[in-house]
């Protein structure tokens, strides 16, 4: 099927940085990099419409692209698909995307997954790690943001359609907890407290933001720190 845009080029569109190697360097590389399994948990593999003013029509005609060339471009063995770009496609802040739009970026890309050769869906390390023994790439539904409103059922909902990892919050505060702009130091909200348990029952993991909810997120949450998305509160 054809875009109904013009699509961005995914491999080339940028100069990129490569760092000089001799001959022998060349060939040691080449030999490391062919036999480490290497996987990036945050990537947005939306391909964007050349022109941004097209992201509207891009947006709402639900025929999307994603950036499998660029992904075994980068060498990638997996990524995790970080979904929320349709939704701010049509200028929606990313701290009020729907849960809606969330669930039908997710079930798109699996939708397109299934339709692709030499790419797999993948929800844990065995399901990686078999993708990369047949040469294959291993795409994970990442939610940018939750989204799930005061709907902890949600987290199941989102399990369910494949996502393994989500973010509590955004930019901005939501019922869950502090945004990454902000700085009162509230941390989580109770609600908050309750879905990171909630992800924890289901085995979905809660990569968290550099601001006041982080030792919320250690601390409540029982999982091992990890920060997904670090720029300044």
């Amino acid at each position: 099927m054809s875009p109904t845009v013009p699509l961005a080029q995914q491999v080339g569109r940028v100069p990129s940085t490569l760092i000089p190697l001799d001959a022998r360097e060349q060939v040691r590389f080449e030999r490391l990099i062919d036999s480490l399994l290497l996987i990036d948990k945050h990537q947005h593999t939306l391909v964007m419409p050349h022109d941004l003013h097209d992201g509207d029509a891009y947006a709402a005609s639900y025929d999307f692209t994603w950036g499998y060339d660029a992904i075994r471009a980068g060498r990638w063995s997996a990524v995790g698909a970080a979904c929320n770009m349709s939704a701010l496609m049509h200028s929606v802040d990313g701290s009020h995307v729907a849960f809606e739009d969330l669930v039908d970026e997710v079930g798109l890309m699996l939708a397109d997954i299934a339709r692709q050769t030499g790419v797999v869906a993948v929800g844990c390390a065995t399901d990686i790690e078999r993708a990369h023994a047949v040469g294959s790439i291993g795409v994970l539904p990442v939610a940018e943001y939750l989204a799930i409103g005061d709907r902890p059922h949600r987290v199941d909902m989102l399990y369910g359609v494949g996502v393994r990892m989500g973010g509590l919050t955004c930019a901005r505060r939501s019922q869950l907890g502090e945004g990454q702009a902000e700085s009162s130091g509230a941390g989580l909200s109770e609600l908050g407290r309750e879905v990171l348990r909630r992800m924890n029952d289901v085995g979905m993991r809660g990569p968290g933001l550099l601001n006041s909810t982080t030792p919320d997120f250690v601390t409540a949450g029982e999982q091992d720190g990890e920060l997904a998305v670090c720029g300044p509160s």
